[in-house]
């Protein structure tokens, strides 16, 4: 059984996945994330359209728990999904509120992995992040590994250090120009 966790940073809005399963490329299919619209894991036998059409209601202001009772009393498949919208979360992450969203759901699935993660062991991991932008601040992706988390926890370092600060200085809407460019044009 796929672990995963959906999740809102209330100090910074950010909105996150983080996933870890037996089978590879979780990301691809399991986590989905919207600005503004919410966060949802679908997992076991995925189903994305509860996401693709769950998000847009999420950002119309429904309730997790109502959008999620819509959407699967009209899925013939629903015995066999599982599916969270920003729900439950892990002890571990509640007690690391002070740091940012990414680091908090790598150490969510690092906790879960721990806890048992998947019965048939894992190979992949994910955490995707994003802000007020349409494109996401992290999108950490471990498609097949023998040690996903640990692996994630690598990458979580790399990412920091060498890709988020170029993510930072991208165009946003309120600034079509971005950082980058700007200091590019000097």
């Amino acid at each position: 059984m796929t672990f995963s966790i959906a999740a809102r940073c209330p100090r910074t809005g950010q909105l996150g996945v983080g996933a870890l399963t037996a089978r590879p490329a979780v990301g691809k299919l399991v986590t989905h994330v919207h600005p503004g619209g919410g966060a949802v894991a679908t997992q076991a036998t995925p189903n994305p359209f509860l996401a693709y059409d769950g998000l847009p209601l999420l950002g119309e202001g429904r309730s997790p728990q109502d959008v999620l009772t819509e959407l699967l009393a009209r899925d013939p498949g629903r015995k066999v999904r599982q599916v969270g919208m920003v729900d439950k979360i892990l002890r571990v992450f509640e007690d690391s509120r002070g740091l940012d969203l990414a680091e908090r759901l790598v150490l969510a699935i690092e906790a879960g992995e721990e806890g048992g993660g998947d019965r048939d062991g894992a190979r992949s991991a994910t955490v995707t992040v994003t802000g007020d932008q349409p494109y996401p601040l992290w999108d950490m992706r471990v498609d097949d590994a023998v040690q996903p988390a640990r692996e994630l926890r690598r990458l979580h370092g790399v990412f920091r250090e060498e890709v988020l600060p170029t993510i930072q200085r991208l165009p946003t809407r309120d600034d079509p120009m971005g950082e980058a460019a700007r200091q590019a044009l000097g």
